[in-house]
This record gives C-alpha cells, sequence and structure tokens, in this order.
C-alpha cells in the first residue's frame, strides 16, 4: 500500500510539472516543515531582499490593491485597467447552442434580477 501511494505521489508531481498547473498535495503541516527544512535553503541576504522588494513594492503601505471589477480577484501581480463603463456597446452579439448568433444586452438585468436587487435593498443586515 505504502508504494503504491508513493507511486501515486510521484505520477501526480509529474503531471503537475509536465503541465505547469499549480500542485496541492496535501501534506501533515509536520511532514512539510520537515520538507522544507530537509530540502528548501534560502539564505538570509535572499530572505532580506525579498522582504524588502515585498514591503517597499508590491504590498507598500497605502499602496492601491486593485480588483477585477468583473470577477474580483485582487493580485497584486497583474495589471488592471481602467475602463468606461458608459462607453462600452449595450449589445453583445454571441454564438449560442445551435450555431445562431443572438444580440444580447451587457449591462442591463433582468426582471428577476432587477426583483433580487430591490429586495436585497430592503433587507436588514
Amino acid at each position: 500500500l505504502a508504494a503504491a501511494e508513493q507511486a501515486a505521489i510521484d505520477l501526480e508531481t509529474r503531471f503537475h510539472a509536465s503541465t505547469n498547473v499549480v500542485m496541492d498535495l496535501e501534506r501533515p503541516e509536520d511532514e512539510t516543515a520537515a520538507l522544507l527544512q530537509r530540502c528548501v535553503h534560502v539564505s538570509d541576504e535572499t530572505k532580506r531582499r525579498l522582504l524588502g522588494e515585498w514591503s517597499d513594492e508590491r504590498m507598500a503601505h497605502a499602496l492601491p490593491l486593485h480588483a477585477c471589477a468583473s470577477c474580483g480577484v485582487r493580485d497584486p501581480s497583474l495589471t488592471y485597467t481602467r475602463v468606461d463603463v458608459s462607453a462600452l456597446p449595450r449589445t453583445v452579439s454571441v454564438r449560442v447552442a445551435g450555431g445562431e448568433d443572438e444580440t444580447r444586452h451587457v449591462f442591463e438585468l433582468s426582471p428577476e434580477q432587477c426583483a433580487k436587487y430591490r429586495g436585497l435593498q430592503n433587507k436588514k443586515a
């Protein structure tokens, strides 16, 4: 059983390494700590440099942390662009199942969405 478990871990590791997919091999904290201690060495100078870059550049005090207005992702490594929403087209043509084009309104709520929004406005927090 232990050999099969290790073979599965090795296979998953090779898969993630070859596809560049984020690896998520869950391990107990003590095992992870032992692996880090045994396999990873970062010099004190590198730690100081990385901490300085992080605190002075990426997460400096009062630095805006932008978010995607569509999905809400906040990633300081991404570049976000401001867009004047009123300048965007009101409709978009999309190909739907069956291969036909359909015009859809982009920034208009359906009657159901409007009712839900009104309901949320009347709720007390």
